[in-house]
C-alpha cells in the first residue's frame, strides 16, 4: 500500500486539481444535525434519510459557496452518546473510509476539528483529545488494509488512495494533527508488515524469509541484528527449540534486533519475544485437516514484534529494546520428534514430549532462557498463538494475559482498553503445575484439557527466574480470524502490536 499520510490544515487541501481532497470524513451523532459542518452541507437531500446510528453513512456531493471544499463528505454515524466507547469511534471511521475504497478514490482526509467537536458536543470528556484523534485516524488507515501480494485478477479490493490527510481547520489544532500523522504513519506500517507476513504462505514466509524481512527493518533503522541459525541453536544448547525445527526443510532462525537509543546502552531492555511458527502441520501428532491452512498465522507473534520494531523506530523510542523471533516450522518428517522422546533445554531442564502439537512452548522457553541469561531484562514480554484453549476461553477478540508483575499488568491492561488490544487477566499458580509433570523427565509438554492456557503459561514460567518480570500473552483468538469487518479483511488482525508499541514506549 503506496499511501503518504500527512497532516494538512483545510485551506490548503485545495490549492489546485492535484492536491484536492476528493472526500472529507465527518462524524454525527443519532438524529443530531452534525456540528461545525460546511455552509449548505444541512440542506443537502442527501441528510433526509440519515439518522445517524452506528455506522450509517451519508453520501453528501458538495459544493460549497465559494467553490472551494471535497466533491464528496462521508458523514457516519456514532449513535448515541450515551453508548458510546472507542469500539463505536474505529468502526464509524472505518465504516466511512470504506466507502473511499468503494468509490476508488484517490485522496480522502478526516477533519480533526469536526470529529473532536461532535465528540466533545456529545459529552465525551472522559478520553484525552490525543486518544480521540489517535483511534479515530488510525482506524481510518486500517480500513484502507487488503493482501492482493498474489491476486492477478479479480483485485476489486486493491486500494487506489494515494493521500490519507489528517485535516485541521483551526491553527490549535496543528500540533495535534501533526503528532496524530507521526503516529499513524508509523503504526500503519507497522501493521502492514505484521498483516503481509502473516497473511503469506507458508512455500513463502519461511525462517529465513522472517530473517530476511527483519534484516531490511534493522537496515532501514538502525537496529542492530543478530540471528542464531540451525547450528548455533544446537550449539548453545536449546535442545526444545532444535526438536520443533528437525522435520522441517526449512530449519529454524531466532533473530534478534536491538534498538538502543543513545544514552541507553547500559540500561536493562525491555524484551519482546514472538513466537514465529511459519507453519504448524501439528508433527507427529498432525492436526485435522479442516482449517490446517491457517496454520501459516501460527508466526503471528513474531510479525506481530517485528511490525512493533518498525513501529517504535519510526517514533524514536526513547528506550531499550529487544525484538526476538522464534522462527521455525513443524512437520513430520523421519527426523521429526516423537511422541515420547525427551529433550534438555538451554536451562538444563528436561522436558517428555507428549504432544507434538504443543511445539510453541517449545521454541520459547529456550528463547525466554536465552533473553534472560543474554540481556538480564528489565522485563520479558512473549507473544503467541500457543493455545486454542484460550480462544475457547476467551474468544476471538481477547488475548490472555498471564503476567507476574502487578503494575506492568496494570500498565498493559489500560493501554489495551484505549488502543483496542484489549486482554484478560488469567492465574499462573504453582499448584496448577502439577498438570504438567512428567514420571521420566522434569516436565512434559502438555498438561490436561482442562485450564489449557493457564498450563501453557505454567510451562513457561518454569523457564523465567522468580525475580524477573514476565508477561505471557496468548494471542490464539485474536490474531487472526476468517470474518473481516470494516476495520479488517478475512485474515492477519496485526494485533498485539500496538499493545507491545505502548508498552516500549511509555512503561517505566
Amino acid at each position: 500500500m503506496n499511501l503518504e499520510i500527512k497532516a494538512i490544515a483545510w485551506d490548503e487541501c485545495f490549492v489546485s486539481d492535484d492536491s484536492k481532497i476528493e472526500a472529507a470524513i465527518l462524524f454525527a451523532w443519532e438524529n443530531t444535525a452534525p456540528c461545525e459542518c460546511f455552509p449548505g452541507l444541512l440542506e443537502s437531500p442527501a441528510l433526509k434519510d440519515f439518522k445517524g446510528k452506528p455506522n450509517e453513512l451519508a453520501l453528501v456531493y458538495y459544493q460549497a459557496p465559494d467553490k472551494s471544499g471535497p466533491e464528496r463528505i462521508i458523514l457516519a454515524g456514532l449513535g448515541n452518546p450515551a453508548e458510546f466507547s472507542l469500539p463505536v469511534l474505529r468502526m464509524a471511521a472505518a465504516t466511512a473510509m470504506r466507502k473511499v475504497r468503494e468509490l476508488k478514490l484517490n485522496r480522502a482526509g478526516l477533519v480533526l476539528d469536526q470529529m473532536l467537536c461532535t465528540l466533545q458536543k456529545g459529552g465525551i470528556d472522559r478520553f484525552s483529545e490525543e486518544v480521540l484523534a489517535r483511534e479515530g485516524a488510525i482506524s481510518a488507515a486500517a480500513a484502507l488494509y487488503a493482501y492482493n501480494r498474489f491476486r492477478t485478477k479479480n483485485k476489486e479490493r486493491e486500494c487506489r488512495l494515494t493521500e490519507y490527510a489528517i485535516v485541521y481547520k483551526k491553527t490549535p489544532r496543528r500540533e495535534l494533527a501533526e503528532k496524530t500523522a507521526t503516529f499513524v504513519r508509523a503504526v500503519t506500517s507497522g501493521l502492514q508488515l505484521t498483516k503481509d507476513l502473516c497473511n503469506g504462505p507458508a512455500n513463502i514466509i519461511t525462517p529465513a524469509a522472517m530473517e530476511e524481512a527483519a534484516a531490511t527493518v534493522a537496515a532501514r533503522y538502525g537496529f542492530k541484528i543478530q540471528v542464531l541459525r540451525e547450528r548455533e541453536i544446537r550449539e548453545v544448547g536449546m535442545g526444545a527449540y532444535a526438536a520443533v525445527f528437525n522435520g522441517s526443510a526449512f530449519g529454524g532462525r531466532l533473530v534478534i534486533l536491538e534498538w538502543t537509543p543513545e544514552g541507553t546502552e547500559h540500561t536493562a531492555p525491555l524484551v519482546f519475544l514472538g513466537k514465529g511458527l511459519t507453519f504448524d502441520s501439528g508433527g507427529i501428532s498432525i492436526k485435522p485437516a479442516a482449517g490446517m491452512h491457517e496454520m501459516k498465522s501460527d508466526m503471528a507473534g513474531a510479525a506481530a514484534v517485528l511490525g512493533m520494531c518498525e513501529a517504535l523506530a519510526s517514533l524514536n523510542c526513547p528506550n531499550r529494546v529487544v525484538g526476538m523471533l522464534a522462527c521455525a516450522e513443524n512437520m513430520p518428517d523421519g527426523a521429526a520428534m516423537r511422541p515420547g522422546d525427551i529433550v534438555t533445554s538451554l536451562s538444563g531442564q528436561t522436558i517428555e514430549i507428549q504432544n507434538t502439537d504443543a511445539e510453541g512452548r517449545l521454541v520459547l522457553c529456550d528463547s525466554l532462557t536465552y533473553a534472560e541469561q543474554t540481556y538480564k531484562p528489565k522485563a520479558i514480554i512473549d507473544i503467541a498463538t500457543l493455545t486454542g484453549a484460550c480462544r475457547v476461553a476467551l474468544g476471538s477478540e481477547i488475548a490472555g494475559m498471564f503476567c507476574t508483575d502487578e503494575e506492568l499488568q496494570k500498565f498493559a491492561l489500560t493501554a489495551g482498553e484505549l488502543n483496542g488490544d484489549r486482554a484478560w487477566p488469567l492465574p499462573v499458580w504453582d499448584e496448577y503445575f502439577e498438570n504438567m509433570k512428567s514420571i521420566v523427565a522434569d516436565m512434559s509438554n502438555a498438561g490436561s484439557r482442562e485450564g489449557g492456557a493457564i498450563n501453557a503459561a505454567l510451562f513457561l514460567k518454569q523457564f523465567i527466574s522468580k525475580d524477573q518480570t514476565w508477561m505471557h500473552l496468548d494471542i490464539a483468538g485474536p490474531a487472526y480470524n476468517e470474518k473481516g469487518n470494516a476495520l479488517r479483511e478475512p485474515g492477519a488482525t496485526g494485533f498485539g502490536l500496538r499493545l507491545m508499541l505502548d508498552i516500549a514506549m511509555g512503561w517505566k
